[in-house]
């Protein structure tokens, strides 16, 4: 008996020296959650490595104070408010008390990401001064209550940010001076996100970043008034940079006299007009092209390109223009990962053609007017990699179909990695027994938007998505007083529902009813 348990004891060391030395590589939140579980030993492992977390600020209104005891090593911090209010005119959460307790107690840390919340010029500023020296990443996504004075303390001490991202943000706009600052102090920036409407600042700035970081710019995504042409001189200085976005003018064909593109550029972008022009500026480099966005392109000239871009991974377009061009796609980008089509409706002809030609598809995001049960079925079969599918349409008419129930469990049965499946067809709406599919092979979703829903189907797919974190409800057949707290008790990994307010016109959040209990 005591040998047998001498023997016990040495097979539980090996495992906790084996996972010791796992643990590190293991970047899952959802692992480690369920490894930090286990026992005592591998909760202070989980503690003592994690070197990135997510907080969910509304389920984690008291844990600031805690956090860097429980977690001293971390390195990456993401602060995530609600997207959408719960009712209208609702404040976003307030960082204030994070702010204060990472430039107190997080030593370590060298990457913020701030999304929907409130953030202040006071932040910024204090963040800058205190944390500047070691931050290498900071994003703000969606975020209000802040102006271009905060950005200035920003890029003026934080001279080792190699990421900086400002999108999609409610933000006082009075000048262009954080541009200046960050060209004047910065010398390793790889990546800059300026995402707001066009706004004024001097092409000279621009140019003195991409001398002062010509060996790690690499990406500029950056909305403004000016052409390519007029950015001669950043192209000039920027000889690393590989994806640029943000020209909105465009250039007369003359201009382009002498111009040259950097020789490693990896992604472009193409919008509303004939590419007659930059072709021949394109061409020598279009077979390393990465990823490519075609927005209103004439046909010619957009098929003219993907046929020398055969190392495509990310594709975006307007239209494909019919089955031929899914054709192309097939035949040629071999690689692609993701395609997101915004404007014409796909066939199912087409779908299937890219879904039997590119098997490397991660992401679909498609317009469609009808989806049948053959065209899922392809997808389950081939697409074995998929892990986001997205089929939209907004065609408005009188009659009501049913998606084939039997097409959405062969595609949750062979796309085993899908993690997020939005099915929004204005006329077609989930039957029962499909809404059961998706709960019952929904094992690995952690998204997922439906444009009709009654509380019954909603009973049926809480039963299963053991891993879902989002509902978005686009049409709901029930009134926005229902309680829905059912779908929390069934589904414990939900953390939000989105509601459609017809009324209203806006999403409302539903959150969990017991999230007091809830940390993270």
């Amino acid at each position: 008996m005591a040998l047998k348990r001498k023997k016990e004891r040495t097979r539980c060391m090996d495992h906790h020296t084996v996972f010791s030395c796992v643990i590190r590589y293991v970047h899952d939140g959802v692992d480690r959650n369920s490894f930090s579980l286990v026992c005592r030993e591998w909760y202070d492992l989980d503690s003592l490595t994690c070197e990135q977390l997510t907080v969910q600020l509304f389920y984690a209104t008291t844990l600031s104070s805690r956090l860097s005891k429980c977690f001293p090593f971390i390195k990456r911090l993401k602060l995530k408010g609600l997207k959408y209010f719960r009712a209208l005119h609702e404040p976003r959460l307030d960082v204030t008390v994070w702010i204060k307790e990472i430039v107190t107690s997080f030593d370590y840390l060298e990457g913020l990401d701030l999304s929907y919340v409130q953030v202040g010029d006071e932040n910024l500023e204090l963040l800058a001064k205190t944390r500047g020296q070691q931050l290498r990443t900071l994003l703000i996504y969606e975020c209000d209550k802040f102006s271009t004075n905060g950005l200035k303390h920003i890029c003026h001490h934080c001279i080792n940010l190699t990421t900086f991202c400002i999108q999609n943000n409610q933000i006082f706009i009075k000048d262009a001076e954080w541009l200046h600052e960050l060209a004047l102090h910065n010398t390793c920036i790889e990546k800059l996100f300026f995402i707001y409407r066009s706004i004024k600042f001097d092409v000279n700035d621009l140019t003195l970043l991409a001398k002062n970081c010509s060996q790690s710019l690499k990406c500029v995504n950056i909305t403004c008034k000016f052409s390519t042409v007029d950015l001669k001189n950043f192209f000039n200085s920027a000889v690393m940079l590989e994806d640029f976005n943000g020209c909105n003018k465009r250039a007369k064909k003359e201009d382009y006299a002498g111009f040259k593109y950097p020789p490693n550029m990896k992604y472009m972008l193409f919008k509303g007009r004939t590419l007659k022009d930059e072709l021949g500026l394109v061409l020598p480099f279009a077979h390393q092209l990465i990823e490519l966005e075609l927005y209103h392109v004439k046909q010619d000239d957009q098929c003219f390109l993907l046929e020398r871009c055969p190392n495509l991974e990310f594709l975006h377009v307007s239209s494909v223009y019919g089955n031929n061009g899914f054709k192309l796609i097939a035949q040629i980008c071999k690689n692609l990962r993701t395609i997101k089509i915004y404007g014409k409706y796909v066939s199912d002809k087409g779908l299937i053609t890219l879904a039997q030609g590119c098997l490397q598809l991660e992401e679909i995001q498609i317009r469609l007017q009808d989806i049948s049960e053959k065209a899922l079925v392809c997808l389950g079969a081939h697409s074995k990699n998929l892990r986001s599918f997205k089929m939209i349409s907004l065609d408005k008419n009188n009659r009501t179909d049913h998606i084939p129930a039997e097409g959405i469990r062969a595609l949750l049965i062979g796309c085993t990695k899908l993690e997020n499946l939005r099915i929004n067809l204005d006329h077609r709406r989930l039957t029962l027994v499909g809404m059961g599919y998706i709960g019952e092979y929904g094992h690995e979703l952690r998204c997922l938007s439906l444009n009709f829903s009654e509380l019954t189907g909603l009973e049926i797919l809480s039963k299963g998505c053991p891993k879902l974190r989002l509902l978005t409800i686009e049409k709901s057949e029930f009134s926005k007083e229902e309680d829905l707290s059912f779908v929390f008790d069934n589904i414990t990994s939900l953390r939000y529902i989105y509601v459609w307010d017809e009324e209203d016109e806006h999403y409302l959040t539903t959150t969990r009813p017991d999230f007091e209990q809830v940390l993270l």
